[in-house]
C-alpha cells in the first residue's frame, strides 16, 4: 500500500472512536452531544471550528480510499462527514437535513457540507459504473438525491451570501 495510506491510518484513529456494535464513527459521541445542544440553543448561523477540522481531516482520508479504489468506504466516510453536521442523529438520504438545520450552518459549514454532497455524487457515479440491476437504480438514486440535496441546501442556507469564489 502506498505510504500515505499508512500514515492517514495514523490520523483515522486519532479521530475515530469504536462504538459498542464494533462500527466505526468519525465522531465521539460528546461532540455529537455539544453540537446537539449549541443547536437547539441557537437558531443562528455558526460554525464549529473543531467540527469542520474534524471533517476536514475526515475529508483527506476520503481522497485516500479515492486513491486506493475504495469507493465504498469513500461512501461511508462521505456519510460520516455530513452527520457531524447533523443537530441530532446520522445523516440519512432519505431524509437529509431539515430546514432549521441547513439555516443554523455557517459559511464554512455550508461549504463544507455542498463540496461534500457532490463528492458523494461523484462517487455514487463511480459506483454505479460497477454495478448493474436494482444495485445500479439505487446507485443512480442515490447520486441523484445527493446533487438535488446539495442544491436544495445551498439555495435555502442564508450563510450562502457570506461565500467567496
Amino acid at each position: 500500500l502506498p505510504l500515505f495510506y499508512n500514515i492517514g491510518w495514523e490520523k483515522v484513529y486519532l479521530i475515530k472512536t469504536k462504538t459498542g456494535n464494533g462500527l466505526v464513527r468519525l465522531q465521539s459521541f460528546e461532540s455529537r452531544k455539544t453540537r446537539s445542544s449549541s443547536f437547539a440553543s441557537s437558531k443562528k448561523e455558526h460554525d464549529s471550528l473543531e467540527t469542520i477540522k474534524k471533517a476536514e481531516d475526515a475529508t483527506v482520508m476520503v481522497k485516500m480510499f479515492e486513491s486506493v479504489g475504495r469507493v465504498d468506504k469513500a461512501l461511508e466516510v462521505d456519510a460520516d462527514i455530513l452527520s457531524m453536521f447533523k443537530a441530532d442523529g446520522e445523516y440519512d438520504h432519505d431524509v437529509g437535513f431539515t430546514d432549521d438545520e441547513i439555516h443554523s450552518f455557517g459559511h464554512m459549514t455550508l461549504e463544507m457540507v455542498v463540496a461534500t454532497l457532490i463528492k458523494m455524487a461523484k462517487h455514487w457515479n463511480t459506483r454505479m459504473n460497477e454495478c448493474e440491476g436494482e444495485e445500479k437504480n439505487y446507485c443512480i438514486s442515490n447520486q441523484s438525491k445527493s446533487c438535488l440535496d446539495a442544491f436544495r441546501i445551498f439555495e435555502k442556507a442564508p450563510a450562502k451570501h457570506r461565500l467567496k469564489d
